[in-house]
C-alpha cells in the first residue's frame, strides 16, 4: 500500500506516449548506470514519464532516486511504499501512470540509448500491434563482455518484424522488462502482477495473460534495439538465488502456469500452440538440474517438495500432447528431458517406437543400442543372424528426476558379428541412428560403419583453414606466416612426426598412465610401478608435469619413462597410445584441448578411479568414454553396473578389481600393526569455497574464514579435549585438508600440537596405515580406512545443505547412519568425545563397524593391479582381434 505522501515528485508531461516503470530494491550499486541509460536517450525524455517505486529498499536506492528526481520534476515520480515484492511494486507504478504504453525495466540493467526512439517509431509504422519485445543482450558483469546467448535469441534472426503468436508455435516472451505494452488494454483486462508467483515466473505469467486477452496478438519483435540485462558476478540476482529455494518449485506452477493454462481455456477454449511450447520452455528448466553435474543446481527433491513439484508437472503436462513435446525445437532439449515431459507423467506404458544405434566401438567391433520405456519392461528378444540371443553387457538404467523415476532406458552392447534385429512385445521394431527420423529393420557391418564414418588416425594430417577473402587479398606474406597459417603448419608437423616409424616404435600401443597433472602417487602410479617391476611387455609411460616435486621424485627413482604433461613429447606419445590410465576423468585427462588440434586422442579410457564411489556421481561420469571402470566393493559394482542403476555403463564397462594403490596399503597396513600414532583429520572440500583457476592456481573465496566449514573444524582441532587425547595415547594430530583447500592453509591457525599434511607432500597411505582413527566429513579416504580396519568418526555439520545442492554431492547406495564405518557426529563437541572413545580403546574398532568393514571389502591379498592389467590386456585382445 502506498504510504501518504510518498509521492516525492509528481512527473507532468501533458500526455505521455510511455509511462517507464521500476521497481527499487537493494541496488544502490547499479540504480545510477540505469539512469544514466535513460538520460541518455537519443530523443531526451520527451514524451516519457518515468515512475520509480522504492519498494521498502534498505540500502540507499530511494535515495537515489529521490535525487533523481529533484533533478527531472518534469518527467520523474517517486514512489516510496513497504516492501512488497517486486509484482506489487510493478502494481503500484501500473496504477498512477499514464502514458499509451508502459514499459517495466529493471533498475540494475541498462537501455540502448535509442530504446525509446525506436519503439516509438515501431509502433507508428505498426499502429495494430499489441505489444513490442526488445532484444535481450547479456552484460556479464564480472568480464564487462556483451554477449547476444539468450535461449530465445532465435526470435530477433528476421530483424524488426511484427508475428501474430497465435498462429505459430515458438514464438513467446516471458521477460516483462523489456516488454512494451497498452495501458488500456492491461487496465481493460484488469492485470496485475501476481504476488504469489515468486520467487520467478511472474514476468511469464503476466505477459502470457496479456497476450490471451488480445483478439489479435500482434507482437512487434524489435532487433534493431538492446535490452542490456546484467548477470551479476556475485550471482546476487533473484534468478541466482532461486535456485535454492524451494518455492520455486512450487509457486511458479501452481499460481502461474496452471492459472495461464485456466486463462487460455476460458479465453481461447484450448491451449494454444505457443503457450504449449511456453510450458515445455518452463517446465525443462526444472528437470534440467538432474542432468547437470555439480553444485549450483539443486532439484525439488533436494528441497524436500520433490511430492508437490510432480503433481503440479503432471497437472501442466495433461494439457501438452506428447506431440508437442516431441516436436519441441526452441532449445536444444536433452533426449532424456524429451522422453520424460511427453511420456514420464501420462500413466501409460509406452517403449520408443525404434531402437537407436546409439554407439560403436570401432577398435572392438562392438555396438550399443539403446531404447527407452515407461511402466513395465517390454518383452524383449534380440536376433543376431537370425538366432536369439542373450546380450552379456546389457542393464535397465533407472532415469530419475526430482527423486522420482519418470522413465527407464535399455542398454545392451553387442558385437558386431552378424545381422541384429530386436523385437518388443513380439513386434519387430525399426532401428535407427538419428532418433527416428530415419530406420531400417535390422542393421550390418556395413551399415553401422556408414553412420559413424570413423576415420584413419592420421588420414590425411591436419585441414589447413581456408583464408578468408580479405586474407588473400592481403597478400602471399600473410597466408604463409599469419598466425592461423603457423597454427595449421605446426599441427600438420605435428601429426606429420607422430606417424613416423621411429615415433611409431618407442611410442606405438603405448599405456599411457596419468593422476593428475601436477601431481600423483595414486592409482596409476602404483600401476605404472607394478608394469615397470613385473610386466615389461606392456609399453608403459608415465604423465606428470616436469618440475612438480612428482616429477622430481619419479626422476629421481631412475624412471626414465616419465613424460612431462603439454609437451611435445607428450603429445607424441598421446597420438600413439592405446590406453589413457587414470584414477581422474577430468577433461584434461580424458580429451585433453590440447590435443584438438591433432584431431584429438584415439586411446581407450581407463578410469581406475581415485576412491570408491558411494555417492551418485553419475550426471558427472555418464558423459565420459570410459572402456574401463575399476570398482572395489561389489555394492559399488552393482550400483554402477547392475539393474536400476543411474550410471550408464554396464558389465562390459565394470571390473571389480580394487585399487591398485591398496596393495600397497595392506602392506604398509600390516607394518603399522600394534603401534599406531596417529588421529587423522581428512575432511573433504566444498565447492562454494573452491575459487576460480587462474594460472593453474586456486584463487580464494574472501569469505572462507567467515564458512561454516571453517567454523566448525576449527572447533573441533582447538577443543583441549583433542589434545589432551593426543597427548594421553602418545599420538600425533595430523589435519589432512583436500588439495582444493590447500589456498587457505596458509592462513589456517591451528593450535600447537596439530600437524599440517599435504596429498602433494605426505605419504597419506602410510598416514592411513598408523592411525588409531580417521575423522572425516564426506571424503572417500574413509573407505581406504575401512579396508584397513581403521576405525572411523563422521563429522557431518552440514549434512543437508550438503546433499541439498551445496556441494558436489548427491545421495547414492552408501548411508552414513546404516552403513557407515563409524559413528556420526553433528557437533565438533560429540566428534570429539567419539574419538577420545577410540583412543582409549587403542583403536580398536567397536564390532558394529568391523562388521560392516568386513562385508564391505574382502581381504587384501594385494592382487588389485594384477587384475586389473589382465582386464586391461583383455580389452586390447578384443582390439586385435578387430
Amino acid at each position: 500500500m502506498i504510504a501518504e505522501g510518498s509521492l516525492l515528485a509528481s512527473a507532468h508531461v501533458a500526455e505521455p506516449w510511455l509511462s517507464v516503470v521500476s521497481a527499487i530494491y537493494g541496488v544502490e550499486q547499479y540504480l545510477p548506470e540505469f539512469l544514466e541509460s535513460l538520460e541518455a536517450q537519443d530523443d531526451g525524455l520527451d514524451g516519457v514519464e518515468i515512475i520509480l517505486v522504492d519498494d521498502g529498499a534498505t540500502d540507499g536506492s530511494g535515495r537515489i532516486a529521490d535525487e533523481w528526481a529533484a533533478q527531472h520534476p518534469a518527467h520523474v515520480r517517486v514512489i516510496h511504499q513497504a516492501n512488497a515484492g517486486q509484482s506489487a511494486a510493478r502494481n503500484a507504478g501500473t496504477r498512477v501512470a499514464r502514458g499509451e504504453w508502459v514499459t517495466y525495466p529493471d533498475p540494475d540493467d541498462t537501455l540502448g540509448v535509442n530504446y525509446f526512439s525506436k519503439v516509438r517509431a515501431f509502433i507508428r509504422e505498426n499502429p495494430a500491434i499489441s505489444m513490442v519485445a526488445t532484444h535481450l543482450v547479456m552484460h556479464h558483469e564480472e568480464t564487462n563482455v556483451k554477449s547476444d546467448t539468450h535461449p530465445l535469441r532465435y526470435r530477433f534472426a528476421l530483424g524488426d518484424h511484427v508475428v501474430n503468436v497465435d498462429r505459430v508455435s515458438d514464438y513467446f516472451h516471458l521477460h516483462w522488462a523489456s516488454s512494451f505494452l497498452r495501458l488500456a488494454d492491461i487496465r481493460r483486462l484488469n492485470l496485475q502482477g501476481d504476488p504469489r508467483v515468486k520467487p520467478v515466473g511472474e514476468d511469464g505469467h503476466f505477459i502470457g495473460r496479456y497476450l490471451l486477452g488480445q483478439d489479435r496478438a500482434l507482437v512487434g519483435m524489435l532487433d534493431s534495439v538492446e535490452y542490456i540485462y546484467r548477470k551479476r558476478s556475485d550471482a546476487s540476482s533473484t534468478i541466482d538465488r532461486a535456485k535454492f529455494m524451494p518455492e520455486r518449485y512450487v509457486d511458479p506452477l501452481r499460481f502461474g502456469l496452471l492459472d495461464l493454462i485456466e486463462t487460455a481455456k476460458r479465453t481461447h477454449g484450448n491451449v494454444p500452440r505457443w503457450l504449449q511450447t511456453e510450458l515445455i520452455y518452463e517446465l525443462q528448466w526444472l528437470l534440467r538440474p538432474d542432468l547437470t553435474a555439480g553444485v549450483g543446481s539443486p532439484t525439488a527433491a533436494d528441497l524436500g517438495v520433490a511430492s508437490e513439484f510432480h503433481k503440479l508437472v503432471g497437472e501442466i503436462l495433461s494439457h501438452v500432447p506428447p506431440e508437442s513435446v516431441e516436436a519441441y525445437r526452441v532449445t536444444g532439449l536433452p533426449e532424456l528431458i524429451r522422453v520424460a515431459l511427453a511420456r514420464g507423467y501420462r500413466g501409460k506404458a509406452w517403449h520408443s517406437p525404434a531402437v537407436q544405434v546409439a554407439e560403436f566401438d570401432h577398435q572392438e567391433r562392438w555396438v550399443k543400442f539403446r531404447y527407452w520405456y515407461v511402466g513395465p519392461a517390454p518383452a524383449e528378444k534380440i536376433l543376431v543372424g537370425g538366432v536369439a540371443v542373450s546380450p552379456k553387457g546389457a542393464k535397465r538404467r533407472r532415469v530419475d528426476f526430482a527423486g522420482k523415476t519418470l522413465i527407464w532406458e535399455r542398454i545392451v552392447w553387442l558385437p558386431l558379428r552378424g545381422q541384429i534385429a530386436f523385437e518388443l512385445d513380439g513386434v519387430a521394431v525399426p532401428l535407427s541412428r538419428d532418433a527416428g527420423l530415419s530406420t531400417m529393420r535390422d542393421v550390418r557391418a556395413r551399415d553401422v560403419d556408414r553412420m559413424f564414418r570413423v576415420k584413419p588416425r592420421f588420414a590425411g594430417g591436419v585441414k589447413r583453414k581456408r583464408a578468408s577473402l580479405w586474407t588473400r587479398a592481403r597478400g602471399t606474406w600473410l597466408r604463409k606466416f599469419g598466425l592461423e597459417a603457423r597454427k595449421a603448419r605446426n599441427a600438420a608437423l605435428v601429426q606429420k612426426l607422430a606417424s613416423t616409424a621411429i615415433v611409431g616404435r618407442i611410442f606405438g600401443d603405448a599405456w599411457v598412465l596419468m593422476d593428475r597433472d601436477r601431481n600423483s602417487w595414486d592409482n596409476a602410479e602404483h600401476l605404472f610401478r607394478y608394469l615397470r617391476e613385473y610386466d615389461r611387455s606392456v609399453n608403459a609411460w608415465f604423465v606428470v608435469r616436469r618440475g612438480t616435486d612428482d616429477w622430481v621424485r619419479l626422476k629421481r627413482e631412475g624412471y626414465r619413462r616419465v613424460v612431462s604433461f603439454g609437451s611435445l613429447t607428450w603429445k607424441l606419445l598421446a597420438l600413439n597410445a592405446r590406453f589413457m590410465i587414470s584414477s581422474h576423468a577430468d577433461v584434461y585427462v580424458v580429451r585433453p584441448p590440447e590435443l584438438a588440434p591433432y584431431g584429438g586422442p584415439r586411446w581407450r579410457f581407463v578410469f581406475l578411479q581415485h576412491g570408491v564411489i558411494h555417492n551418485d556421481l553419475s550426471q558427472w561420469l555418464n558423459s565420459k568414454p570410459i572402456r574401463l571402470m575399476v570398482t572395489t566393493t561389489e555394492r559399488e559394482a552393482e550400483f554402477v553396473a547392475d539393474d536400476g542403476s543411474p550410471f550408464v555403463f554396464t558389465r562390459r564397462e565394470v571390473l571389480r578389481s580394487g585399487l591398485p594403490r591398496h596393495d600397497r596399503l595392506g602392506r604398509v597396513a600390516r607394518e603399522w600393526e600394534g603401534r599406531r600414532d596417529v588421529i587423522l583429520v581428512a575432511p573433504t572440500w566444498r565447492q562454494s569455497l573452491v575459487g576460480k583457476l587462474a594460472a593453474g592456481n586456486r584463487e580464494r573465496v574472501d569469505a572462507f574464514f567467515d564458512s561454516e566449514y571453517f567454523h566448525a573444524w576449527q572447533s573441533f582441532l582447538t577443543d583441549p579435549r583433542l589434545a589432551e587425547s593426543a597427548r594421553t595415547a602418545g599420538a600425533r594430530i595430523v589435519f589432512l585438508p583436500h588439495p582444493e583447500m590447500s589456498p587457505y592453509l596458509h592462513d589456517w591457525a591451528v593450535p600447537d600440537g596439530v600437524e599440517f599434511a599435504s596429498y602433494v607432500s605426505a605419504d597419506v597411505q602410510e598416514l592411513i596405515a598408523r592411525s588409531m582413527v580417521v575423522v572425516t566429513d564426506y571424503s572417500s579416504v574413509v573407505f581406504d580406512a575401512a579396508a584397513v580396519r581403521r576405525p572411523v568418526v563422521y563429522f557431518q555439520f552440514d549434512l543437508k545443505d550438503t546433499y541439498g545442492g551445496g556441494h558436489f554431492i548427491r545421495r547414492g547406495y552408501f548411508d552414513f547412519a546404516t552403513d557407515g564405518f563409524g559413528p556420526v557426529a553433528e557437533e565438533s563437541g560429540a566428534a570429539v568425545m567419539f574419538v577420545r572413545e577410540i583412543v582409549v580403546r587403542h583403536g580398536e574398532v567397536d564390532p558394529v563397524y568391523l562388521d560392516r568393514m568386513v562385508r564391505e571389502f574382502r581381504a587384501p591379498d594385494g592382487k588389485n593391479r594384477e587384475r586389473v592389467v589382465k582386464a586391461v590386456k583383455r580389452v586390447e585382445a578384443g582390439m586385435k582381434w578387430a
